[in-house]
């Protein structure tokens, strides 16, 4: 799997420009604030349907000319499929080969795996960003549960308008009740099946995890696990039984307090992810290096299980991560992207990393002032 081909027409800074890829490494060179993390960000949506920046579509159009194209060439077993994003300040289209496509689907088709300097912080930050690196994961690995997550997202958003309509006087207490007796079994089924998905996603993941990690820090002295907490629990060996038995208990536990607050209190979204170093809690008893192999071990991790699961690798998306990471983490992701099959790209203001990862397949573009050129 590979994109072959960018086309971008006022997006943010980038005026108009076309990007021809090379199937394994490609690295975009500049100074911050040139449009590096632009190019990245255009082919995550191309992938997604949405950005890793922003929730608001709008933020993205360029402020002189607010109609937006980004066309993409996307290459899946010897067959091209084009992928079009049309934005405006007030529409945006999503075509898959001519014709609409959903996000859900869209993902299914073109795998990716993004790492940031967002993602290096997942575990200093709060649950949030640890929640997020773990539906990308489950995404990637199978697409399907981009629906899972689709679906839970909409009745989480439909509870929380009954909660909030409530609590602001917009309904009644009799009618607010029955609205919500008749979303939660819905939402308690939803809410089962996508932290059953991230429960499955991690423990497969775990072995590789551990392996990779191992290797990163050049010691086999280590344990490193991931612990799914719901409620306080680890819940990490639970079934769909249990999980969803765990949810309707606390449902009931939470039920006047929702009411009181006007949001919803119970589910995945509240669910905690720790990640463990020797059974501790890597926030508290790692050092920020050890932090950053965890993140780098799980996104090399989700390429690799991605590869054993569908035989083919996604397309790796490294957004300044060089800076973030010492030199032995930059030496092993060095050697990975080197043997590694999954094609690429890369942004980095450091011209040292091109001969770092100098190979025949190695395509360098300068950045500058939202215009792009090929040196090599």
């Amino acid at each position: 799997m590979e994109f072959t081909r960018l086309r971008l027409r006022n997006f943010r800074n980038i005026l108009d420009e076309t990007v021809e890829f090379v199937p394994q490494i490609n690295v975009f060179v500049g100074d911050n604030g040139q449009g590096k993390t632009n190019l990245l960000e255009s082919i995550y949506i191309s992938s997604r349907g949405k950005s890793f920046r922003t929730s608001k579509f709008e933020h993205i159009l360029n402020n002189q000319n607010p109609n937006t194209l980004i066309e993409t060439i996307f290459r899946d077993e010897g067959l091209d499929s084009k992928i079009e994003l049309r934005f405006s300040d007030t529409e945006k289209s999503l075509l898959f080969n001519g014709k609409k496509i959903s996000t859900t689907l869209l993902a299914q088709k073109v795998p990716t795996v993004l790492f940031s300097p967002e993602s290096l912080q997942a575990i200093k930050e709060g649950p949030e960003e640890r929640r997020r690196l773990v539906d990308e994961l489950i995404v990637s690995v199978d697409p399907q549960n981009g629906k899972v997550l689709s679906e839970f997202e909409k009745v989480l958003k439909t509870k929380n308008r009954v909660l909030r309509d409530f609590a602001s006087g917009e309904l009644e207490r009799p009618h607010a009740q029955d609205l919500l007796e008749s979303l939660i079994p819905a939402y308690v089924e939803r809410a089962t099946e996508l932290t059953y998905a991230r429960i499955t996603a991690l423990k497969n993941l775990s072995s590789g995890l551990e392996k990779i990690f191992r290797a990163i820090i050049n010691s086999s002295d280590v344990d490193i696990s991931v612990d799914y907490v719901i409620s306080g629990d680890a819940a990490q060996s639970w079934e769909h039984e249990k999980i969803r038995n765990a949810i309707n208990q606390r449902q009931r536990e939470l039920a006047l307090r929702e009411l009181e607050s006007g949001v919803c209190l119970v589910g995945p979204h509240k669910h905690e992810i720790r990640f463990l170093y020797n059974g501790n809690d890597s926030r508290f008893f790692c050092s920020q290096g050890q932090q950053r192999a965890i993140i780098l071990s799980f996104k090399i991790s989700q390429v690799m299980y991605h590869n054993f699961v569908h035989k083919t690798s996604p397309v790796l998306l490294l957004d300044d991560v060089l800076s973030e990471l010492d030199s032995e983490r930059r030496d092993f992701l060095v050697k990975f992207l080197k043997e590694s099959a999954a094609q690429t790209i890369v942004t980095t203001t450091d011209l040292a990393f091109c001969n770092e990862l100098r190979t025949e397949k190695l395509a360098e573009f300068r950045v500058k002032q939202g215009r792009v050129e090929r040196t090599n």
